[in-house]
């Protein structure tokens, strides 16, 4: 699975948010769900998005690779969960947040369970 880098962010507001996904849609509904409870009249046409071309490292994922000592870990590097391919996507300083490959479920998990 190709992942890209997107940058999320709304009109009229300063801020914005970088996300990992394998596409411009999946990165704007990652951004409707982190925004929905502090923003609840927003929808998803409001979210603007563009591509950042490669997959970019986030603060998140860095501090997983420092804390659980994998400093070879990469966006974007493939690996195997439970014999199921899978992409490493981010991180939460603890967990690696990761994509299956074949449904492309996503979710959070120890580095322990990933096979390298």
């Amino acid at each position: 699975m190709k992942i890209r880098s997107y940058k999320c962010w709304i009109d009229g507001y300063s801020d914005y948010a970088i996300y990992n996904a394998a596409s411009a849609g999946k990165a704007r509904y990652l951004c409707l769900l982190h925004l929905k409870d502090i923003m609840p009249d927003i929808t998803f046409k409001d979210i603007k998005v563009k591509s950042l071309r490669t997959a970019e490292s986030t603060k998140g994922f860095e501090e997983t690779k420092r804390y659980r000592n994998y400093p070879d870990a990469k966006i974007g590097q493939q690996v195997t969960i439970f014999k199921k391919p899978a992409t490493l996507v981010g991180g939460n300083g603890n967990h690696f947040e990761i994509v299956y490959n074949d449904t492309g479920y996503r979710g959070f998990i120890h580095p322990s369970e990933i096979e390298w």
